[in-house]
Parts: C-alpha cells; sequence; structure tokens
C-alpha cells in the first residue's frame, strides 16, 4: 500500500511539474560591432519554475540546457521555466550574460581585445551621508564632500521620489541607453569610446534604466559608469539623509577617448 501511495505522489508530482511545459527558442550568436554569425558558440540557458527535487515538487527548480552555434550563428533549444538566463561563450569574445526575452534571441558577443594598462577600473558611490551630499574625484579615486572638487556630485530631490538623484558633472555627462546591445550583465563590455558630443550638466539617474553614462572630468579627462547602479541606503535610512548609488567604472587618465573595459575573468 505504502509502495501505491508514492507511486501515485511521484506521478503527482510528475504531472504538476509538467504545468512549467517547455518551450522552443530560436536564437543566433553574432559579432556586436560587424553582426556577422559567430560560428562554435556555446549557448546556456537556464529557466527556473516548478520540478522535483528530492522527491518533492519544488518552485525553484533551475533546468539548463545547452546548444552549439553553426556556422550561421543559429542554434535552437526547448527550455523550461518562467524566467530563463541565457550565456554564450567563444574564442576571442567576452562572455555574454543576460536575460532571455521572448522565444527568439539575438546575441551580440564584443570581440575581447587588449585594453590598456592605463586605464582605471573600480567603483564609486556618490550619495548623501547624514544628510551631508559626496561625490568623488576621479583623478585622485575618492570621495570628497567639497562639490567645487569633484568631478560628479549629486543633486538630491525628495526622500519619497523614485528619481531623487541626478549627476551633477562640471565637465558634462551624457547617456548611451542599453538598447543598442541589449539588456547584459556588463554594459560597460559594450561601448568602448566616449561619445564626442551630447554632454549635459547633469542627468538624472533613474532606478532600472539600463545604459552607460559617460563623464568628463574637470581637466577634460573621460570615464564610463554603468547604469543601473547598485542602491544604497533603505527606505528609513533616506529619510534620515543616507541615501546614493554605487557605480562600477572606467576612468581614462590620459587625455584619450578609450574607455574599453575588460571584466574579471
Amino acid at each position: 500500500m505504502a509502495d501505491r501511495r508514492r507511486a501515485r505522489l511521484t506521478v503527482l508530482l510528475l504531472l504538476l511539474a509538467g504545468c512549467t511545459a517547455p518551450r522552443r527558442v530560436d536564437g543566433r550568436v553574432v559579432d556586436h560591432a560587424s553582426g556577422r554569425p559567430v560560428a562554435g558558440a556555446v549557448v546556456t540557458m537556464t529557466g527556473r519554475g516548478w520540478g522535483v527535487s528530492d522527491g518533492q515538487l519544488v518552485w525553484d527548480r533551475d533546468f539548463a540546457v545547452y546548444a552549439l552555434s553553426d556556422g550561421g550563428g543559429r542554434f535552437r533549444a526547448r527550455v523550461r521555466g518562467g524566467s530563463v538566463r541565457v550565456a554564450a561563450e567563444a574564442d576571442g569574445y567576452v562572455r555574454y550574460g543576460g536575460w532571455l526575452d521572448g522565444d527568439r534571441a539575438e546575441l551580440r558577443l564584443q570581440p575581447r581585445r587588449a585594453t590598456s594598462p592605463d586605464l582605471v577600473h573600480g567603483f564609486l558611490e556618490v550619495g548623501v551621508r547624514d544628510g551631508v551630499p559626496y561625490g568623488w574625484v576621479l583623478a585622485e579615486a575618492r570621495a570628497t564632500t567639497v562639490r567645487d572638487s569633484a568631478d560628479l556630485f549629486p543633486q538630491v530631490g525628495p526622500a519619497d521620489s523614485d528619481a531623487e538623484l541626478a549627476l551633477l558633472a562640471p565637465g558634462g555627462v551624457a547617456f548611451v541607453s542599453s538598447d543598442a546591445f541589449g539588456p547584459v550583465d556588463d554594459p560597460l563590455v559594450y561601448v568602448d569610446e566616449a561619445p564626442p558630443r551630447g554632454y549635459a550638466p547633469a542627468r538624472r539617474v533613474r532606478p532600472g534604466e539600463l545604459g552607460v553614462f559617460f563623464v568628463r572630468a574637470r581637466d577634460g579627462r573621460l570615464a564610463k559608469l554603468a547604469a543601473n547602479p547598485v542602491i544604497l541606503g533603505s527606505t528609513r535610512e533616506a529619510v534620515a539623509g543616507t541615501r546614493g548609488f554605487r557605480f562600477e567604472y572606467v576612468y581614462n587618465p590620459s587625455a584619450g577617448t578609450d574607455l574599453a573595459y575588460r571584466p574579471p575573468e
């Protein structure tokens, strides 16, 4: 009797797990700059949904599938799960990582190239701490509360505002939307050169907006920041006067426009 009950339970679990039916995904891997197909790329898609783990039904089971792009860069796979992560790797390219949007995907790989050893990679913060605004000095890689010495400084609005902070830059700040390269994990990878125009004295930070900020320092040198930064401070802390953003950035200490980013291996 116990065996029969276990068998029925297993069948029931499998039927429930089958509610997350697999779907077919057709995709293509291409070179980001030229649009040419990338053959031999290993594509990994990992979906999350209902499934059976250790004999029990769980909602967060991961389902991973793999595919190899053909001579035309095309691949096809059947994936399961509501939210699907997708990654692609190929010789000579930076690893692609992002989210699958729909049943078709074009994965645009950025060629891996040598970057200047002089470029500075790191993290910076701008915001308000205990009611005192602080910005960032790019050449010295440090925070400052002195607005006249900062290359980047916050303009702060009401604490309950979704768009509570704008970046102020005496040299100017510009923005490139991720619409040009997609919802990727490393937006800094996809724009190597600072734009020649389009800079403004300030640019509002909008939570959830994806792309790259370009900042011209007081001395004319350039940096780029990944948009959609880490938000610093909880709602309670914001009311108390502590909030801000943490950005990953690349800074060129020379007079050049090259801001190529090399992600961690």
